[in-house]
């Protein structure tokens, strides 16, 4: 059988168990989703990694499925229980999503999921989503120029899901405060997913974020926690067009200033 046919099959055979999974699992439910909406090094692995290592929330990191119909949940926890990390007891599904073709969510999705915006600014993103190409199999990666669309892509994407979401489903914050005071962050984040007890800033990596495209694959399985650190003095790089640069750092400021709107109103 060909690597195309067997991808093929374990994608007919993962629907075929979404189902059962939607209907008999009460984890597969939109209500019980926690969704870490991002773009590529923004540190949203390391996040995810707390995350799932709390007991209430099973998960890894990206799962890659679609989120188009009611069936997605069942798919998340298909994937997350084909890399044994699904605990029956928890509550709460976590899936982390980067890119813009798996995001076409259902409007069961957005009107009860628990969404997590997280984004980095552009610089430090750019330049670090083009070292990333040059050392994994990113195809769609091939210069800074495509980082650069990727991220301003990726942060319209972002903002436009931002406003499918209800004011008390969604929650926003940067990377760069996550990374000055990741214990007070995750505490507040722990608190408004409810969960049974507080996020405390500690992980044990699970092996399917490091690998086949699941999270980080350079520094955050080696982590134990999140590093509290400064932010990084990086400037865009000379040869991003002068028009696309001021639009990532436009579209960066827009979606950061919803962030902290909701903050104000709903803090």
């Amino acid at each position: 059988m060909s690597l195309q046919s067997r991808r093929g099959l374990c994608a007919f055979v993962k629907l075929g168990l979404a189902w059962p999974a939607t209907v008999v699992l009460p984890q597969a439910h939109p209500g019980r989703m926690i969704l870490v909406l991002s773009h590529m090094r923004s540190a949203s692995t390391a996040l995810c990694n707390v995350l799932a290592s709390h007991p209430d929330v099973s998960g890894y990191g990206e799962t890659h499925v679609c989120h188009g119909d009611k069936f997605a949940p069942g798919r998340v926890l298909v994937n997350i229980a084909r890399r044994r990390a699904f605990q029956p007891k928890s509550p709460f599904i976590l899936d982390k999503i980067l890119h813009n073709h798996l995001d076409d969510f259902s409007p069961e999705t957005t009107s009860n999921a628990r969404a997590i915006f997280l984004v980095r600014k552009p610089a430090p993103s750019v330049r670090s989503i083009y070292n990333l190409s040059q050392r994994s199999d990113l195809p769609e990666i091939s210069s800074l120029q495509d980082a650069g669309r990727y991220y301003l892509d990726r942060i319209q994407r972002l903002e436009s899901l931002w406003h499918r979401f209800p004011a008390n489903h969604r929650i926003g914050l940067t990377s760069e405060s996550l990374l000055r005071d990741p214990e007070q962050t995750l505490i507040g984040i722990g608190q408004w997913i409810g969960l049974s007890r507080s996020l405390d800033n500690t992980y044990a990596s699970h092996p399917a974020s490091t690998k086949g495209g699941g999270g980080d694959p350079i520094y955050s399985g080696r982590a134990r926690k999140i590093e509290a650190r400064s932010s990084e003095a990086v400037e865009l790089e000379s040869d991003l067009s002068l028009s696309i640069a001021d639009e990532l750092c436009c579209q960066h400021r827009r979606l950061v200033g919803h962030f902290q709107d909701n903050q104000t109103q709903h803090g």
